[in-house]
Formats: C-alpha cells, sequence, structure tokens
C-alpha cells in the first residue's frame, strides 16, 4: 500500500501522541524502574526526530495535484458544450471544478492529463480535450458497439492554465455511462 507522506506524517504524529496518552495514563506500571523511563525518552526522541523528518521531505517534494472525475450517468451534451464530469472521486489540491468541468493548472508544471469516452448505443461522440480554448486532441466512440476511447497527454501548464473536455459534434450527443466508463483526470508530474 502506499501512503503519501503528508499520510505517513499524519500517523506518525498519531502514534506519537497516543504513545504520550499511554505514558500519561499509565504511569505506575510504566515507570517501575529508572530504565524503562530512559527507553521511554529515547523512543520519543527518536520520534520527534521521525516526524521532523517526513515534514522536511514534505516540504522539499513539492506540492501535490490529482483529480479524477466521472460521469455519474448517461449524460446529454449540448454541440460544442463543456463535459462536466459530476462524480468526483479523487481531487487532490482542489483544481477540478466539477460544476464547470474544468481543471484549473495551480503551479506552473509538468502535467498528465487523461480522458476516456464511452458513448451511447444511439449516436456516435467526439470529444476534443481543449486547453485556454484551443482544441489539443480529439477521441471518439462510435455508436452500435459500446466501444471506448481515451487519450493521455502530458503537458507543460502555467499557472491558472484550464483545461476542460468538450463536445466536437454540431448536434446534441449522449454519453453512455453509471459512473464507471467516461474519465476525466489528470496529475502534477513535476512543477516547475
Amino acid at each position: 500500500m502506499l501512503i503519501n507522506t503528508s499520510s505517513r506524517t499524519r500517523i506518525l504524529f498519531f502514534t506519537a501522541i497516543t504513545f504520550i496518552c499511554i505514558l500519561q495514563s499509565d504511569t505506575q506500571s510504566l515507570y517501575h524502574s529508572q530504565e524503562e523511563c530512559h527507553n521511554t525518552e529515547e523512543r520519543i526522541v527518536r520520534l520527534e526526530s521521525e516526524l521532523i523528518r517526513l515534514r522536511r521531505e514534505h516540504v522539499e517534494s513539492g506540492r501535490t495535484v490529482a483529480f479524477t472525475a466521472l460521469l455519474s450517468k448517461d449524460t446529454t451534451v449540448s454541440a460544442y458544450a463543456v463535459v462536466k464530469y459530476d462524480h468526483v472521486m479523487t481531487n487532490w489540491g482542489g483544481a477540478y471544478q466539477p460544476t464547470t468541468g474544468v481543471f484549473t493548472a495551480p503551479y506552473n508544471g509538468l502535467y498528465s492529463i487523461s480522458c476516456t469516452l464511452m458513448s451511447y448505443y444511439t449516436n456516435p461522440v467526439h470529444l476534443e480535450v481543449v486547453k485556454n480554448g484551443i482544441r489539443l486532441s480529439v477521441v471518439y466512440s462510435a455508436n452500435r458497439t459500446y466501444p471506448q476511447s481515451s487519450q493521455t497527454l502530458q503537458l507543460l501548464l502555467k499557472k491558472d492554465d484550464r483545461i476542460w473536455i468538450r463536445s466536437n459534434n454540431d448536434v446534441t450527443r449522449t454519453i453512455h455511462d453509471r459512473s464507471v466508463y467516461n474519465v476525466f483526470s489528470g496529475f502534477l508530474i513535476k512543477e516547475l
């Protein structure tokens, strides 16, 4: 299981607090000898040092940005409209806004942006990945077979650059979903 640095820091901090509470509540049984007291103090010092190290590592590792959003139901999208992925699974850093369907880069950096599409049985769908109003790529899903299509782009983004997915159809289309097929996601690879 992968635990991010912030989670490890919290776990270590709460472990240290729990240990200190145990020490305070059960003083008689813990301090039967001078040696046990000394060992306990050494453990606390080690835990404090580890907490400081983890905090430093977290600060030096940069900032974390990641989001994954899906469509919660079959969604009808008007011609050239933004697709609003409403079922947000992850939004670390809060850079994706489900009410607008737009991801805004909070930092200059290299980002990975992905889009997966499944059209409804009765109509084909073209979606485009858009940066600040300019189309970067198109994904296509045909009708009659529920095919899926996807793209992943690595992009150099400046702070406040905006990325969204929009219909590239000149008519209204329906996208098929139940919070599993159509995904818009991204993450910061490296802050620059």
